[in-house]
């Protein structure tokens, strides 16, 4: 964070006095902390006894999150962009498999053959991510343990009658959702202690950015089927044909 700025300086329009707002605290809280951790890295080296040590790692956990926030009011302070290209979405998808870790649901996912997007791969890979790691959360947190917690995304060009012609990205949760869209997409709107709120606003804003959309639904990917599906459109490349993926696609299952 530099020592003296603009709130102004790359803040998305729509938002900006949350986002001036988000930059001034990240900025005003920086120095505080780093002292605060400084001074605490000297006292674990002269305390001695258990209890002592384990209130000094406390502190440390404590510092940690404060970071945590930090990075995040500073991600959230500035405009989302993109700089677009070519993107086979098979190799997309891997890629957010392997940013995603170890899970523990099972994550399925399934790309139509042949499928590619026009975006800036690290937004998108981020916004995905997102969109996993909630529906992840949600899942887990209302599991039952007869039930195989599991969560699918699925990738899609649309009818070619749209236009622009675009890709649907579905990312589907059993649920349920007990909040309306509105408070979903909602700037540090969270029901998690731990959250921030604002990972599914980034995800909307990089798919605007895009000249896409991201909303969500109470129903589930296939026909008939329940939960709650966040439904992700973006560009698709329609003049490019990548024959080296044509026909392949991907069906990945992940635990």
């Amino acid at each position: 964070m530099p020592d003296s700025y603009s709130p102004s300086d790359g803040v998305l329009g729509g938002d900006r006095p949350l986002a001036d707002l988000a930059q001034v605290l990240a900025h005003r809280m920086r120095g505080p902390l780093t002292s605060i951790q400084c001074y605490t890295e000297l006292l674990a080296d002269s305390v001695g006894a258990y209890e002592e040590r384990d209130m000094v790692l406390r502190i440390f956990e404590s510092v940690s999150l404060l970071e945590k926030t930090l990075a995040d009011l500073h991600r959230y302070s500035f405009t989302v962009e993109p700089m677009p290209r070519v993107l086979d979405a098979c190799q997309l998808m891997e890629d957010v498999l392997t940013g995603l870790g170890d899970t523990k649901a099972e994550v399925e996912v399934e790309v139509q053959p042949g499928t590619m997007i026009q975006g800036d791969p690290l937004l998108i890979q981020q916004a995905l991510l997102i969109l996993l790691e909630n529906a992840l959360d949600a899942e887990v947190a209302t599991a039952t343990p007869q039930a195989v917690s599991r969560v699918r995304c699925s990738v899609k060009q649309e009818p070619s009658s749209t236009s622009p012609a675009m890709t649907r990205f579905e990312v589907w949760n059993a649920g349920p959702l007990d909040v309306s869209e509105a408070q979903v997409f909602s700037p540090f709107f969270t029901t998690k202690s731990s959250n921030l709120g604002i990972g599914l606003p980034i995800a909307r804003r990089i798919a605007d950015a895009h000249g896409g959309s991201l909303h969500l639904t109470t129903r589930g990917i296939a026909i008939g089927e329940t939960g709650v599906t966040f439904t992700l459109l973006l560009p698709s490349a329609a003049n490019y044909i990548n024959l080296a993926s044509f026909g392949t696609g991907i069906q990945a299952y992940k635990t």
